[in-house]
């Protein structure tokens, strides 16, 4: 069974719970009635207009979107704190799974994709932003070797779409004869954009790098004796040109405006340690990959984009100067933390949760089933403030011990606290009750539960198994039953009191 379905079985086993005479009895209340009362829509209509017995034998019929609280949690996810802004979470692709599919959680995981692209997150590169690669997609024709090389670096055109030519074992997914481009980088999703970068390095022209990345003017280029030697050559084919020797400094001045794109290119031209070192011919054949992410991306700005890439490189935040463009092309976006996207205000208990476990994108699902019970529930089932508390017999005073409620008439004001008479079904589901009193069923002390959504799958009739065991007295004073009943009705659990029906 599903975990959400072994949840949505275990809460409605308990949920609809009446007591009448000594007999208890399992109605067939419209199940709605009870999930949606606290104005979140937990369940649709065609959930929530079934009793409990039609929810147990329909199980196996009903999809995530018969449950509107997951796609509710889900946007909530996506739009909290700019998360929205680097993945989607494709609810289409999961709407329509069973509840009780073993896969879900996979599932899920697989709906949740990168979309953050410079373009969408309006990331400024300055002059370097105005190169070519940053603002067309060129169509080229690659050999084998250049597809073995950087397949990663290879598109096709999907409708109005650019989408990858090669999947990851590098099978071709373009249809046979489909033209193939080189990408506009900035309209690629951040985790390809760097995996493309070198494969396109080599078409920027030499004006385009003068211009552009070294500072020249206009009046300056056209005035530069191997401009007009090479005029508008790309750099990958600068290298068979008599002019390879020449030293790039004799060419353009090192200067405080291009002082960045000098630390850049010495970076990534391996036989160069200072600026005079570097030559005409080894822009050629440039490796993009040794060069530090700060001398193409500026910091300041930028400082929410670079915690995510540290997360996706496994750097702390502190180290994004560290950080080389060339760690970015095995970049993991599962590995980045809710923390990192998300703020710590969240209503959304899961997702307050979610943050105080540190989990990352990738560890969602994982992390969403070992939640306990308790941790989800807890809160809403003990309070300070005795206008919320259970009315009149059941407005018992309990004292915080630990993690535990301990039943203590003499606690004082401060310490009180009661059950709320808001608690409902979580006080059954969030804490186990121990030490009853045997004269009139009454818990003596609560214990938080450490039943997790992994358990219930495990085993689902937990739930019912702990409606079955409750007393009388707690079903009373959560307010899921209400009646007047003697000692010898509370006394005893829901199962004693169906058994001698």
């Amino acid at each position: 069974m599903g975990k959400v379905a072994a949840w949505l079985l275990g809460i409605l086993t308990g949920v609809i719970v009446t007591v009448g005479g000594e007999a208890a009895a399992i109605a067939f209340i419209p199940s709605k009635t009870y999930l949606n009362a606290t104005g979140t829509t937990i369940v649709g209509d065609k959930i929530g207009n079934q009793g409990l017995f039609g929810v147990i034998s329909g199980i196996n019929d009903y999809v995530i979107d018969d449950i509107p609280i997951i796609k509710t949690t889900l946007d909530q996810l996506a739009s909290s704190g700019g998360l929205g802004d680097y993945v989607a979470i494709d609810y289409e692709a999961i709407k329509d799974i069973h509840l009780t599919d073993a896969q879900l959680s996979n599932k899920l995981s697989a709906a949740i994709k990168v979309i953050a692209t410079l373009e969408s997150l309006k990331i400024d590169l300055g002059n370097f932003g105005k190169l070519s690669i940053f603002k067309e997609w060129t169509p080229v024709t690659p050999t084998a070797a250049d597809v073995n090389e950087n397949y990663k670096a290879y598109y096709y055109k999907d409708g109005e779409k650019y989408v990858r030519a090669y999947d990851d074992a590098k099978n071709l997914l373009a249809p046979e004869g489909a033209q193939l481009y080189l990408p506009n980088l900035s309209q690629v999703v951040v985790t390809e954009m760097f995996t493309a970068l070198s494969a396109r390095l080599g078409d920027i022209t030499y004006p385009e790098f003068m211009k552009n990345l070294m500072g020249m003017s206009d009046a300056e280029l056209a005035n530069d004796s191997i401009y007009k030697i090479v005029g508008d050559k790309k750099l990958k084919d600068l290298k068979s040109l008599d002019i390879a020797s020449v030293k790039l400094t004799s060419v353009i001045e090192k200067k405080d405006a291009n002082a960045a794109l000098w630390d850049l290119l010495i970076d990534i031209v391996p036989s160069a340690t200072k600026a005079e070192d570097i030559t005409i011919g080894d822009l050629s054949d440039l490796d993009i990959s040794k060069g530090r992410l700060v001398s193409v991306l500026k910091y300041a700005g930028n400082e929410s984009l670079y915690n995510v890439l540290c997360d996706m490189t496994g750097k702390d935040h502190s180290q994004y100067g560290a950080l080389l463009i060339g760690d970015l092309q095995n970049a993991d976006m599962n590995a980045v933390k809710l923390n990192t996207l998300l703020d710590n205000s969240s209503d959304n208990r899961i997702i307050a949760k979610l943050l105080e476990r540190n989990s990352t994108v990738g560890t969602l699902a994982h992390d969403i089933n070992a939640l306990s019970t308790n941790e989800l529930f807890g809160s809403n089932c003990f309070t300070a403030n005795i206008a919320d508390a259970a009315v009149g017999r059941y407005g018992d005073k309990y004292k915080l011990v630990g993690d535990s409620y301990v039943y203590d008439p003499s606690a004082s004001a401060a310490e009180t606290r009661y059950i709320s008479k808001n608690a409902g079904i979580w006080l059954i589901f969030a804490y186990d009750a121990k030490d009853i009193y045997a004269t009139n069923g009454r818990a003596n002390t609560f214990a938080p539960s450490t039943t997790t959504f992994q358990e219930l799958q495990d085993n689902p009739s937990s739930f019912s198994n702990k409606v079955g065991d409750a007393y009388i007295y707690q079903l009373l004073s959560a307010g899921i039953v209400s009646g007047a009943f003697g000692d010898a009705v509370t006394s005893k659990t829901l199962n004693q009191i169906l058994t001698a029906i």
